[in-house]
């Protein structure tokens, strides 16, 4: 590969992978020029500024010639140049035979002009990447997000994390044997020791700012039933009834990352400038809270150079949206693709980008715009027109595949009293509670991945599991299928409808540590999968 042409591996992002590709050089014959196929003329002229500074300020050469360098990627409109800095100025050194290039060399990484090699988004990813079969050595910066990757990386080949170009040059053409090198495995093993070692648990004091949600008990369980099952849910209740409230408690509630999971959550958010500010032991399971403006792309991702939205941060979490019906008809709408198929589709110019979005939507809202139309004390000053408008803003397909729909009427002084001399004065018992409630989401849904497992499945909750596998994986007696029969008719169930209460039915089943799905389970169910509508006129009606 030495002469007049030479190419090196790198790996692009593509969503929240990174994609392998090689880059490609040759020197030719004229008046000094550098163009970079494959960037914009921006990009390939500011690549070319960091790349000829950055190999002067190290004690090299540029090439004297016409260099022509190509990236060979499809399906790319838009390449960010700032992590091929480090592979481009390897290639202009072995084009120029000013170091001897060896097979199967990978690099990324962003110059400064001074020669020092800088953290890229993605590195992560990128390290993860499947290069090729063949052992390959990939030199990259050094930088801290390598860490939970160092189990499965290049089991094959040789990993070097450097500073400079100087060391880069050098760990390739010693095999990395000199100690100027930073040997990556060594430096991240001195980092996890400084990052506690183990992943966090929640304390008490984590507690402390809640507010202790009381009187509202059928609500308490279908947040238990729905972060169990990773069932969406729906909050109904006038302003005041703790509803945010109860979120609050959501998220102390959800339960810590399996491995799988946890590395899934910091591929993507290495992807984000917010990666930087948490560590591989420290993460948790995301709880999202985006405001009522958020912008379409903000929610679903997007850009230039195409980044997670909130749906794709929320991944293996829980996405929070605060007063539903505030929220643009466009953003609803965007949710109904990441509810149903756990992922979001991008169309950026020629590009389509798949971003993972496997979250549980936890959702509050009035039940009309002054919140009263339900309300036990106060009467609601809505006109039937206002009231109507507002209703309609509620995206109906949405709300089909919301699982469970909870109603919180506002807490009169009795309730209050009962539910104090019940559960005590003081937020002890809160804490208590909530960290039983944890536990036992916690071991249901082990339950749930163990009968996957033994079953020959990907691992998966209840609320992801496809009708089809109904039969074989929920254990649904004779009996509850003939009382399923009997809430089909009575109630009219759609099959959407259907297949929300069968899921949430055998969550209930794992919450109580029962093998088979039984007609009690289903009843319960059906109490948390009442439609919205007749949450609302249901109990109009009995008023």
């Amino acid at each position: 590969m030495q002469g007049r042409y030479a190419y090196i591996h790198t790996a692009l992002i593509m969503g929240v992978v990174a994609v392998p590709t090689r880059i490609e050089i040759t020197l030719l014959p004229g008046l000094p020029y550098f163009e970079v196929a494959g960037l914009s003329g921006r990009e390939s002229k500011e690549t070319r500024l960091r790349v000829e500074a950055a190999l002067q300020n190290s004690g090299y050469k540029m090439p004297p010639g016409r260099i022509s360098l190509n990236i060979v990627a499809e399906g790319y409109t838009e390449i960010s140049g700032q992590a091929l800095d480090l592979p481009i100025a390897l290639l202009c050194l072995m084009i120029s035979r000013q170091m001897i290039l060896r097979p199967q060399i990978a690099a990324f990484g962003r110059l400064g002009l001074d020669g020092r090699v800088h953290a890229v988004r993605g590195g992560y990813a990128r390290v993860r990447a499947n290069y090729g079969e063949e052992p390959c050595h990939l030199v990259c910066p050094v930088q801290e997000d390598y860490l939970p990757a160092l189990t499965d990386i290049h089991r094959n080949g040789a990993l070097w994390a450097v500073e400079t170009l100087r060391d880069a040059v050098l760990a390739i053409s010693t095999e990395g044997r000199q100690g100027a090198v930073a040997n990556v495995v060594e430096r991240l093993k001195e980092l996890s020791v400084e990052e506690n070692g183990g992943s966090t648990s929640y304390r008490s004091e984590d507690m402390d700012g809640l507010v202790t949600v009381r009187g509202q008990a059928e609500a308490w369980n279908g947040l238990r039933l729905a972060l169990a099952g990773e069932h969406h849910m729906l909050m109904l209740g006038p302003p005041g009834c703790g509803k945010s409230s109860m979120a609050g408690w959501a998220e102390m509630l959800l339960p810590e990352l399996n491995e799988s999971e946890r590395r899934e959550c910091w591929q993507i958010l290495s992807l984000t400038e917010r990666g930087s500010d948490v560590g591989y032991t420290e993460l948790t399971r995301p709880f999202r809270t985006p405001h009522t403006g958020i912008t379409l792309p903000a929610l679903t991702g997007g850009g230039v150079y195409p980044e997670p939205g909130e749906v794709t941060m929320a991944h293996r979490g829980v996405l929070f949206m605060d007063e539903l019906p505030r929220f643009s008809p466009a953003v609803l709408t965007a949710l109904h693709q990441p509810l149903d198929r756990g992922e979001i589709c991008v169309t950026r110019l020629k590009q389509r980008i798949n971003f993972p979005a496997r979250f549980m939507l936890l959702a509050t809202a009035n039940p009309c715009p002054c919140g009263y139309f339900l309300d036990r004390t106060q009467r609601c000053t809505c006109s039937p027109g206002t009231l109507q408008r507002y209703l309609s803003r509620f995206s109906r397909p949405l709300l089909d595949r919301t699982d469970i729909v909870v109603y919180m009427p506002d807490v009169r002084e009795a309730d209050l009293h009962d539910s104090f001399a019940n559960e005590g004065k003081n937020s002890l018992n809160a804490r208590e509670s909530a960290e039983s409630a944890r536990q036992e989401i916690t071991a249901c849904r082990e339950r749930q991945y163990t009968r996957c497992a033994r079953l020959g499945l990907p691992p998966m909750l209840n609320s992801a599991v496809p009708p089809d596998l109904f039969a074989d994986s929920f254990a649904i007696t004779e009996t509850a299928e003939e009382y399923i029969k009997v809430v089909l008719e009575r109630y009219r169930l759609s099959a959407r409808g259907l297949h929300r209460l069968i899921r949430v039915a055998r969550t209930q089943a794992d919450m109580e540590c029962e093998e088979n799905l039984l007609p009690e389970h289903v009843d319960m169910a059906r109490i948390f999968c009442r439609s919205f509508s007749e949450q609302l006129y249901g109990r109009r009606e009995k008023q």
